[in-house]
């Protein structure tokens, strides 16, 4: 009896075809370059005799978005814009009206709509730059070590400021308002003056926004298992020096939102996430919050302390109502119904700072201290809705992608990204975030998530060939 053939079969994957790069530039770090130029460029005003440069070093970073346009234009031909595109877009085409209103200043808001332009432009090329997880990780890395430095920066500056916070510094801020770093620094624990840390910024204070982007990405993905002890002491370090320069910053409305975001970081951690992962955020968020409000304190002294304890006594809501909620609270009882289809185009901001007429006794510049008064200024109502629409889409997309995609890797970087992208929307709150590099880092990551989530492709098992038990048919014998 002939022993029975077997039928073998090979299963063929499906071709994919990848997105070609560019025989020009390739992958040659055009996205690196960027990041680091938008953090670490302001650093330069730190140089002697750079202040009177300052109204050009504080606008490169923000064209450097409108000079990648032509490198990556065709890498975006064949791909869908980005959540939130076409509401930008829309809120663009309103702000460029505004032009027309009455009381606009005309120089101002013709910067200001460039200005706008810059900050969101990398929502169009962002997705031609990232065309892996692999690249995402890379540029959340670069982002750390960014702000990282401007978080050590800051940390050195309250605690040596004769070394690291320069004598020309914010010297063009002081002609304006000769009491201005009265006005920003405090008694330390040894009766030194310290100056609320500007980091690698001419800005007292900026250094806490550098403090929040540590602190999130720092502990997210210190949360890998999969990473090297070195890199996550590296990213725990940036994390502990970012809270600490929120602390010595007094930015209390910061301070919520970090702890608000470091709770959402352990929560959508857990989901879809190793065992390591899910205790991680949970266990390490509150030391590092601990131990750097002690350190702080141990620099800052009596002024850390009773800031921030006063939020436990008299509850976080109640102290930022006392706080920063006088400026929501203002802007939605009184600004509200005096401009509801807008101020007028460059009447706030560094637009108004730099191009304006601080004469003009007929439509004199406008404050805002928070996000929303500056878009109810740009053009009402209909700019929340399309600004804030725009927002909301960019973190439904984030969740998604967190929540969705059959790609693991991509799936928790997307919710760093997505927790990121929650504490930079709910700092609107706290201050003008989005008229920032904050605003371009939220819109950089949009893009460069979706960019991931379109290019990425599950890898699939080999497949072996495939046995069939059925006999064969008989062959005839001779």
């Amino acid at each position: 009896m002939q022993p029975r053939s077997l039928n073998v079969t090979t299963a063929r994957l499906p071709h994919v075809s990848l997105p070609r790069r560019s025989a020009i530039f390739g992958d040659v770090g055009w996205m690196e370059v960027f990041v680091f130029c938008q953090f670490l460029l302001p650093g330069v005003m730190f140089l002697p005799g750079t202040q009177a440069f300052r109204t050009v070093l504080r606008t490169l970073p923000y064209l450097s978005c409108a000079l990648l346009v032509p490198v990556y234009h065709s890498r975006v031909k064949t791909l869908k814009l980005a959540p939130g595109s076409h509401l930008i877009a829309a809120a663009l085409l309103l702000l460029a009206l505004e032009l027309l209103h009455p009381e606009s200043a005309f120089t101002a808001g013709l910067a200001q709509c460039v200005f706008q332009l810059c900050i969101v432009l990398p929502l169009y090329w962002g997705a031609g730059m990232v065309q892996s997880p692999a690249r995402l990780q890379r540029l959340l890395w670069l982002v750390l070590l960014a702000n990282g430095i401007s978080a050590v920066l800051g940390f050195l500056q309250a605690l040596y400021p004769h070394i690291f916070l320069p004598p020309q510094f914010a010297e063009s801020i002081l002609r304006v308002n000769p009491n201005y770093l009265e006005q920003m620094s405090y008694v330390g624990a040894s009766g030194q003056t310290i100056v609320r840390p500007p980091g690698l910024n001419d800005t007292a204070g900026s250094a806490a926004l550098a403090g929040l982007f540590t602190a999130i990405l720092g502990l997210g993905l210190a949360s890998d298992p999969a990473m090297k002890r070195w890199k996550r002491l590296v990213a725990l370090g940036c994390a502990f020096a970012g809270i600490t320069d929120i602390y010595l910053a007094q930015v209390r409305s910061l301070f919520l939102v970090l702890v608000v975001t470091v709770a959402l970081l352990a929560l959508v951690r857990h989901y879809r996430a190793p065992i390591f992962s899910r205790k991680w955020i949970a266990i390490a968020g509150p030391i590092l919050i601990c131990t750097s409000y002690f350190v702080a304190v141990q620099i800052g002294g009596a002024s850390i302390s009773e800031r921030f304890l006063g939020i436990g006594q008299e509850g976080a809501y109640s102290s930022y109502q006392q706080n920063r909620g006088i400026f929501v609270d203002y802007t939605m009882r009184e600004l509200l119904w005096q401009y509801p289809l807008g101020a007028g185009v460059g009447r706030w901001g560094l637009m108004n700072a730099y191009f304006g007429e601080a004469d003009n006794r007929i439509h004199p510049p406008l404050w805002a201290e928070i996000q929303i008064t500056g878009w109810l200024y740009d053009g009402g109502i209909l700019m929340w809705l399309l600004y804030g629409g725009a927002i909301m889409a960019a973190l439904i997309f984030a969740y998604r992608v967190a929540a969705r995609h059959p790609d693991t890797n991509l799936a928790n970087l997307a919710k760093i990204i997505f927790v990121l992208q929650l504490a930079l929307a709910g700092a609107c709150f706290g201050g003008p975030v989005f008229n920032t590099s904050g605003g371009i880092v939220f819109w950089v990551l949009t893009s460069a998530l979706y960019g991931a989530s379109r290019f990425s492709r599950v890898p699939r098992r080999r497949t072996l060939p495939r046995i069939s038990l059925r006999p064969a048919p008989a062959t005839p014998r001779s």
